[in-house]
């Protein structure tokens, strides 16, 4: 199925998200379609090893020439060329902290949302920086790169600035109903369901070039999965949200966890509800 979006200009549809919130695995659902074309979190390449990087994790890596402009550029050309009729997306809240602006979220694109219960998602994200992170290679826990935050930064922005209405996925609803929600989110962006979006084979996504390579360990459930299955317990929001575990009995991850507890409330109030088949 193809989109019924001028092939003029491509239609521009961006969802942001903070880390360990299934965006990753919705992204596959969008690369299934023949008629999308799919970046995967461009500004991350700025974020974190550009000269404009926000962040020190990978320091001793090399720097690439991507800066928040020459990437707004490139996703804006892509856009213009038309070359799919939609250009799709997905990004992480955090790699545009105090970079909310015409350049980073542009009013000419569609922006939506995921996200997830803040307990499972932060303790996930301090699983994989602290405990299970022999493959990340991560060493410590950043508070900021929690995420939900920045989320809740460009969700107001895109509300209050854009006046666009916002389009809010919560990551639970989505396991427990894909189909119900991949419809109402196709008819909250304009695009036509299309039921490839439910199942895809599993491997190596070539969209994401080496991205195991650069930054092992993070994508490891996303490129073994073939859909959304209920079945993964470990992707609902029950599960790392009710773990009683004495590695995450810390102050620091509390305090993270009921900081993101408000901004996680006020979005899911607007939340996306399923479409009934």
């Amino acid at each position: 199925m193809t989109s019924t979006v001028s092939r003029n200009i491509s239609q521009a549809i961006t969802l942001w998200s903070p880390p360990r919130c299934l965006s990753t695995v919705f992204e596959r659902a969008m690369i299934t379609r023949s008629d999308t074309h799919v970046f995967h979190e461009p500004f991350g390449e700025t974020f974190y090893y550009g000269e404009e990087s926000g962040s020190k994790r990978y320091a001793s890596q090399p720097r690439v020439p991507a800066t928040y402009q020459s990437i707004s550029i490139l996703m804006r050309d892509t856009v213009n060329s038309a070359v799919k009729p939609v250009v799709f997306t997905k990004d992480i809240s955090y790699f545009i902290e105090g970079r909310i602006n015409e350049t980073t979220v542009p009013a000419s694109t569609t922006h939506t949302f995921i996200m997830r219960d803040p307990r499972a998602a932060i303790r996930s994200l301090y699983s994989k920086s602290c405990i299970d992170n022999e493959k990340t290679k991560w060493t410590y826990f950043d508070p900021k790169e929690a995420g939900f935050k920045q989320l809740h930064d460009i969700f107001t922005y895109v509300r209050d600035k854009l006046k666009q209405k916002p389009i809010v996925i919560d990551a639970g609803d989505l396991i427990a109903n894909p189909e119900g929600i991949l419809r109402s989110y196709c008819t909250a962006v304009n695009l036509p369901y299309d039921a490839c979006m439910l199942s895809w084979d599993p491997g190596p996504v070539p969209e994401w070039g080496p991205i195991e390579l650069r930054e092992p360990g993070w994508h490891d459930d996303a490129i073994q999965s073939s859909g959304f299955h209920k079945d993964k317990a470990k992707h609902s929001n029950v599960s790392l949200a009710s773990v009683d575990d004495s590695r995450f009995d810390n102050e620091e991850l509390r305090t993270v966890i009921e900081e993101a507890a408000g901004f996680y409330a006020d979005m899911y109030a607007l939340r996306l509800v399923p479409t009934t088949v």
